[in-house]
């Protein structure tokens, strides 16, 4: 039963201590062994050496197992995260009650059954069982310091994990809401097209592609920049016919970058949000630009001219891209605002990264 409360408590805490047995142990009968030569006066030389190894051989594991034990029905009982008191209390008594005993039964049985003399308590019997308990608060000491850092560095991983998981709920959550709002504008623009002007085919077939990427990359939490970059190319079209020459859209990012990868529609969302907030007319036509910058970024920037009442915001666009970025990746979004401009610098991802998310 001990030995099952024992794995258990093992398994519960994430602590394996197979070589802490098997170095220690040995380490620990040594030790005792060679000890006594060093602090106890008056210890004889001439005592047969191999013989004191072969019992603070003995003495070493039962001493480590029982402490071990000790330690371990004290975690279950008393654990240091809710009763330390109560944990420290129980543990200093027992290991000595414990070490004292243990030293008190084998010098005994030496006593009587070896050296076949009356067992008398003396000054060099009291420094043997100081050296002992000595020695296994030490070892104590060793499993609950091993214990501890283990304890930290799972606490760590776990916080990563629950960190992890918060984000991917908020992810998809977020995710789930991205329903672009230039739809519907288009929607009525391609009901004024399709009776007078052929260019609503053109328009219709923009739609359909950007329409069936959107819907295909809903389960992807990242795509190559070149997908997106050629989508935003259809969601350019569509916007144009919309606007006319008073918005331009710059894509300026090249070749050998667009092998990284993106968020799906966080560059679209980036564009939107331009166009949703700015005045676009003839007289102050709206400039995009998508370009790359330092340290693998890639950047949106348009002029800025605010509307005077801008239509009312959900806080799904950029918040939305922010939370998803931490997330994916540890680098942040970066937002520059100035008096006539405003750029969102996205971070790209590495292929190795983007493998490991897809």
């Amino acid at each position: 039963m001990l030995l099952l409360h024992c794995s258990k408590t093992l398994k519960k805490y994430q602590f394996n201590d197979k070589w802490l047995l098997f170095l220690g142990i040995p380490a620990l009968g040594l030790m005792l062994a060679i000890l006594p030569f060093i602090f106890i006066k008056n210890n004889s030389a001439d005592n047969n050496f191999w013989f004191r190894i072969m019992v603070s051989l003995l003495f070493s594991t039962i001493c480590w197992i029982g402490c071990r034990q000790i330690v371990f029905t004290l975690w279950r009982v008393f654990p240091w995260d809710k009763r330390p008191i109560l944990h420290l209390c129980f543990e200093v008594p027992a290991i000595f009650a414990y070490v004292s005993f243990l030293n008190l039964v084998i010098i005994w049985w030496i006593f009587v059954f070896v050296i076949h003399k009356e067992f008398v308590m003396t000054t060099q019997i009291w420094q043997n069982i100081f050296i002992s308990n000595l020695v296994a608060f030490f070892v104590t000491a060793l499993h609950e310091g091993v214990f501890f850092y283990l304890q930290w560095r799972h606490n760590i991983k776990r916080s990563e994990d629950l960190e992890k998981s918060t984000y991917e709920a908020q992810y998809e959550n977020l995710r789930s809401q991205v329903n672009p709002h230039f739809l519907f504008n288009s929607l009525n623009t391609l009901a004024a097209q399709v009776e007078d002007n052929p260019g609503a085919v053109s328009f219709v077939e923009n739609l359909s592609d950007f329409l069936r990427y959107s819907l295909s990359n809903t389960g992807r939490e990242l795509v190559p920049l070149c997908e997106e970059l050629n989508m935003i190319g259809k969601y350019k079209y569509l916007q144009q016919t919309r606007f006319g020459q008073n918005l331009e859209i710059e894509m300026d990012v090249p070749e050998e970058n667009q092998h990284m990868y993106v968020a799906p529609l966080a560059l679209q969302m980036l564009v939107e949000n331009a166009i949703k907030h700015n005045i676009i007319s003839k007289d102050k036509p709206l400039k995009i630009k998508i370009f790359m910058s330092n340290n693998n970024y890639l950047s949106v920037e348009n002029n800025l001219q605010k509307k005077i009442e801008p239509g009312r915001s959900t806080g799904i666009g950029l918040k939305n891209i922010i939370n998803r970025y931490q997330y994916l990746t540890i680098k942040k979004v970066i937002v520059i605002e100035s008096s006539t401009k405003y750029k969102v610098s996205v971070p790209l991802v590495e292929f190795e990264s983007a493998r490991e998310k897809q």
